[in-house]
């Protein structure tokens, strides 16, 4: 079982704090606003398995690395629930060979927790619906299947998953996702359980509906109406993805007042848009967010917004054409950007009381992004000028890497939203409008300098709130650099008044000191800050000497879609010289991601003088079970001819199953590459027996 660790969790009394503007960070949650759990897990582009209990307890679920699913259950304050599994989390499987994953939990009516996924069911790609319920207390309800668990095989021998799933009052489940055959398109698949976890022979042919669809269509959320019937947006499409909303009546059936027979794609042919989540309201019209852009040449992806009227059609009132494209903004390095390479992504929205809305996804340099929309569509500017804010939920000398979000609204009228990081998960609360607001400082990406180039520059940035004045205190230290032969020990302390949140900098004087010597590192260290919280405290900042070659990768991560074929990488030499280098490169496994490319390893050379880049190119097998999303890495070593390896000499290339049509799983949204590293400065289990398989003959 994976460790479950909360960070941060203990309340927080902040002696005369000011008041929060709306979308300040509630500096009475935790650490400054934040939750910090340690739970492994996540997929880009999508939301978050989120839900909230009547009491206000909160509840997030998971896929841990070794394919079990973990359920952690937090009180209203943040911090562990004791009552709940095993230190406030319940871990499972579906048995020793059959990993499973998990995309939604909700909480039934009598407290019971349903989660709902996948889980392999045969050969590798080959998976079932995925359910399974506990009981308040974490443990598995001897009641629901077997054991608590159940699969579905939605038709014999398919590919199956859930992406969503609702629990309805009298305890049955509905489940939304997809079916396909091997080498077949994904048709959008329903499932009812009645509340004991057998199929229910009222909905559709013996409990499952299967609405097929001329190319791979995905599921992403699925909502129930007030009058019974239920709405399910996601996306279709073989490359670019489109808007796609589907709804069907209590039955199953396809609802013909709703878009042509049922299914509804009103943006068909001038946006693509990969959904992530919807939002219903209160008069039938559907809010659906995700990833995309207006088919125009050069114009970057970014945040969508839809809004359909109740009939399936394109709600002209909003925004004018029926999708607005908010911004979560940016607080570092933003000038002189080109719009193409703005990739945030939105995973989820709240429709608010006034007729607004909340949305939460990933920013530019993947800090948790939240921005707020008037019922129209247009910016709402409560949330500031921007109506945007930025939450860096990095740590340490870790960097925000935001996977996914989810969002819900607060009874005391603020919200709560989870950022998902591979492996953690912050929850994030928001206050409500007058309630104390709470900053966020952190060291905003590593440095790199020469010698003979000084000083070096690390910016630290303020994120959350603007409100009050903040410090934070800075100071060098020794790694392989030292002072003061390398460079000189610097310290000082950092103020933002009220109102401002521009990045400071901290200069470091570099020292020349004319010998030949291989790369060097220091680290920048922030602590002892004063009206605001931390995030990322510490930075690594590299001296290269300037008769050196420096060979590079200019991106740190870089995302593709799994039916990309080959993913070429870019390898940089910097302040060449007039002598041959060599670097050797090969590609690194991580588990489970072997089958899904081809490794490769060789050597790479520059002839003296020569600074043209060189490239890497890595196979990328097809994925016809649309397997999850993997990733594996591509290492740099053993440079030559004096050449240095500027940071880690690493790239993880994610291998996305969100990110195409053809082999989607289900409604995720996508990220531009490399984007984490684009302005770093050029550097840097219990098993069970028993499973119920309901399967077809």
């Amino acid at each position: 079982m994976n460790a479950f660790r909360i960070a941060g969790c203990s309340a927080l009394v902040v002696a005369g704090a000011v008041r929060a503007a709306s979308g300040d960070l509630d500096a009475t949650f935790g650490d400054y606003g934040r939750v910090r759990v340690e739970l492994p897990g996540g997929e880009y582009g999508r939301r978050e398995p989120l839900a909230l209990q009547p009491d206000g307890k909160i509840i997030v679920a998971r896929t841990d690395p070794e394919g079990g699913i973990n359920v952690a259950r937090l009180n209203v304050d943040g911090t562990a629930d004791a009552g709940f599994g095993t230190n406030g989390v319940a871990h499972f499987d579906f048995g020793e060979g059959r990993p499973a994953s998990v995309r939604s939990v909700a909480v039934g009516s009598g407290g019971e927790i349903v989660v709902a996924g996948a889980v392999r069911a045969g050969p590798v790609g080959q998976r079932d619906m995925a359910v399974a319920r506990l009981n308040p207390d974490g443990l598995l309800d001897a009641g629901f299947g077997a054991s608590g668990r159940v699969a579905v095989d939605v038709s014999a021998g398919s590919d199956d998953y859930a992406n969503d799933l609702v629990v309805q009052a009298d305890g049955g489940i509905l489940l939304a996702g997809g079916s396909a055959k091997v080498s077949d398109v994904y048709d959008i698949a329903f499932v009812r359980l009645a509340g004991s976890g057998i199929l229910d022979p009222a909905f559709g042919s013996g409990g499952r509906v299967v609405l097929a669809t001329p190319v791979t269509s995905a599921i992403a959320r699925l909502l129930r109406q007030p009058d019974g019937k239920f709405v399910a947006c996601g996306d279709e499409g073989d490359s670019a993805r489109k808007l796609l909303v589907v709804r069907i009546t209590a039955s199953g059936d396809r609802d013909p007042t709703f878009g042509s027979n049922g299914v509804a794609t009103p943006f068909d042919s001038t946006w693509s848009f990969a959904s992530a989540a919807c939002a219903l309201r209160p008069d039938g019209r559907i809010v659906v967010v995700g990833t995309g852009d207006a088919l125009v040449p050069g114009d970057g992806n970014g945040v969508v917004v839809a809004q359909l009227t109740a009939d399936g059609a394109a709600d002209k009132s909003f925004d004018a054409d029926g999708i607005a494209e908010p911004t979560f903004g940016c607080a570092y390095a933003c000038d002189g950007l080109d719009p193409g390479w703005f990739a945030e992504t939105a995973t989820d929205v709240l429709i608010l009381e006034d007729g607004g809305l909340l949305v939460t996804g990933a920013g530019l340099w993947w800090e948790l992004g939240v921005a707020r929309l008037s019922p129209d569509g247009s910016p709402d500017t409560r949330f500031g000028q921007s109506a945007s804010r930025l939450v860096d939920v990095g740590r340490d000398d870790h960097y925000a890497s935001v996977t996914g979000t989810a969002a819900a609204r607060l009874n005391n009228g603020g919200f709560l939203v989870v950022a998902g990081e591979p492996q953690q998960i912050t929850v994030v609360r928001i206050a409500a409008d007058g309630g104390p607001g709470a900053s966020l400082l952190g060291l905003a990406s590593d440095g790199y300098t020469q010698e003979g180039r000084s000083p070096v520059t690390v910016w630290v940035r303020r994120t959350g709130s603007g409100q009050g004045a903040v410090s934070v205190d800075y100071a060098t230290a020794d790694g392989t650099a030292m002072a003061p032969a390398d460079f000189v020990a610097t310290r000082g302390t950092l103020t933002w008044s009220d109102g401002d949140m521009s990045p400071k900098p901290i200069n470091v004087p570099v020292v020349d000191d004319s010998i030949a010597e291989s790369a060097e590192y220091f680290q920048v260290k922030l602590s002892n800050s004063r009206g605001a919280g931390l995030a990322t405290t510490t930075a690594s900042v590299t001296i290269d000497a300037p008769d050196h070659d420096v060979i590079a990768f200019l991106d740190s991560t870089v995302r593709i879609p799994d039916d990309s074929g080959t993913v070429v990488l870019t390898v940089h030499r910097i302040e060449s010289t007039d002598r041959v280098v060599s670097v050797h490169y090969e590609t690194v496994s991580v588990k489970g991601s072997q089958a899904r490319y081809t490794r490769t390893s060789g050597t790479l050379y520059w002839a003296a003088g020569d600074d043209a880049p060189k490239t890497i190119a890595v196979p990328i097998r097809a994925n016809p079970r649309n397997a999850a999303s993997t990733s594996f890495l591509v290492k740099l070593s053993n440079a030559s001819g004096g050449a240095d390896l500027a940071g880690s000499g690493v790239v993880t290339v994610y291998i996305d199953s969100s990110m195409t049509g053809s082999n989607s799983g289900g409604g995720g949204g996508a990220f531009g590459p490399g984007l984490i590293a684009m302005l770093a400065l050029l550097y840097r289990r219990t098993s069970s027996a028993g499973v119920t398989r309901l399967q077809r003959d």
